[in-house]
């Protein structure tokens, strides 16, 4: 894996790295499909969610199997205050880097061949402003139910948080923990995963700690973790640079106030091309839709009953 740089500061106020990754044509963790629009994220070789998406595309169904591991190892508080003591300047890409070593080393890490983009602040998350707490925001944001349902027609797309275990009691022990850290302002980063597959992000290290940033009524820190086609990039940014020039020549030197605004649509617009999420690659799932179907028995026999009913509805 090589960082390619930063992406500077993004449209809505966050910062990240860009990330070349080579020599890993199949993760750990990873997406796989199989027939009647289902698919299974798995961890080596166990399945870890299970997802039924309707014909119609208005809604996605899914099962969470408890199986999940994160693969980042757990952070000791003392580091994680040495990296707040970096300062608020700083501190944002020295998780960037923390992250980014984590999951080049981590064993089951869901990084495959391409570029990808961690950025402090997740482009894909719904706004709520008629949420004044941020306890009510991630009641919107956040999928607690198991199994549960991900509407994308009434919401208009995902666009949330999905857990990938089952979150812990907030009166627990680690919670308390975290949220002294909140208290602190060392709260770590949570780590998610854009899935396109779902529309929205999973957790892949921080069940715990956002659970304590909610409790003490902050809205959580994030690291967001997405692929992105680096050709498409390219394509657009020189389309849009050759519009920049263009534009330029038809304004005068004297204008200076034009000047600066068309520099400033420059910049906004490539660093919204830079941050333009990928789909998620998905890999052929072995053994199919039998699979598929002993995992979810195996899992939520209800459930899965209640899957082939839908299937069988949908023929």
């Amino acid at each position: 894996m090589r960082e390619v740089g930063g992406v500077g500061r993004a449209n809505d106020g966050g910062s990240g790295l860009t990330l070349d990754v080579a020599g890993r044509s199949r993760p750990e963790l990873a997406v796989h499909v199989a027939t009647h629009c289902r698919f299974m994220l798995r961890q080596a070789d166990q399945g870890v969610l299970l997802a039924k998406m309707h014909n119609d595309h208005a809604a996605v169904e899914y099962l969470i199997t408890g199986t999940f591991r994160s693969p980042i190892a757990p952070m000791r508080a003392a580091h994680a205050a040495v990296i707040a003591d970096a300062g608020s300047e700083h501190q944002t890409g020295r998780w960037a880097h923390y992250f980014a070593t984590a999951l080049q080393t981590a064993q089951h890490s869901p990084l495959y061949d391409g570029r990808w983009l961690l950025i402090a602040r997740p482009t894909h998350l719904e706004n709520t402003p008629w949420a004044r707490s941020a306890a009510r925001r991630w009641a919107e944001l956040l999928l607690a139910d198991y199994p549960g349902e991900i509407d994308w027609l009434s919401r208009q797309g995902g666009w949330q948080v999905l857990p990938l275990r089952r979150l812990s009691d907030p009166t627990g022990s680690r919670v308390k923990a975290y949220r002294k850290q909140a208290q602190a302002g060392i709260l770590p980063p949570v780590l998610l995963w854009w899935l396109s597959s779902l529309d929205c992000y999973v957790i892949l290290d921080g069940h715990d700690r956002i659970l304590a940033a909610i409790a003490e009524e902050q809205e959580p820190p994030f690291m967001a973790l997405a692929s992105v086609n680096r050709q498409r990039i390219d394509s657009h940014s020189q389309a849009v640079v050759d519009r920049y020039l263009a534009e330029q020549q038809m304004i005068p030197s004297s204008a200076t106030d034009a000047l600066a605004a068309s520099n400033r649509r420059l910049a906004w617009t490539l660093n919204e091309i830079h941050t333009d999420y990928d789909r998620t690659r998905a890999w052929i799932l072995p053994r199919g839709s039998a699979a598929w179907d002993a995992v979810a028995q195996a899992h939520d026999p209800a459930w899965s009953n209640h899957v082939n009913q839908l299937i069988a509805n949908e023929l």
